[in-house]
């Protein structure tokens, strides 16, 4: 019966793994970016993330993409991320 019961806690943690969540790390290689446009500035991911931690107090280490409303999220903030030679981004709004 425990190994039921571990059988389905499992599966539940493999099926919430599975939701298409697409991130920008550095250990992630669907998005490969070295530098971030914010602001009219470019700044390497790691500084521009060190800053918006600073800005928000939380620690902030990947974009996360929603599929469904089509916007990047950091720390429920949506970002507009903008086709460019860079990856341009706005806070649009507080979730």
């Amino acid at each position: 019966m425990k190994n039921i019961v571990l059988a389905l806690i499992f599966a539940g943690l493999c099926f919430v793994s599975c939701e298409k969540k697409e991130t920008l790390t550095d250990d992630n290689d669907q998005i490969s970016v070295e530098t971030i446009t914010y602001q009219n500035k470019e700044y390497p991911k790691e500084t521009l993330f060190e800053l918006m931690s600073k800005s928000t107090g939380e620690q902030i280490d990947r974009l996360d993409y929603d599929p469904v409303k089509e916007v990047f999220l950091i720390k429920g903030h949506a970002i507009e991320l903008v086709p460019s030679k860079y990856i341009q981004f706005e806070l649009l709004s507080k979730n």
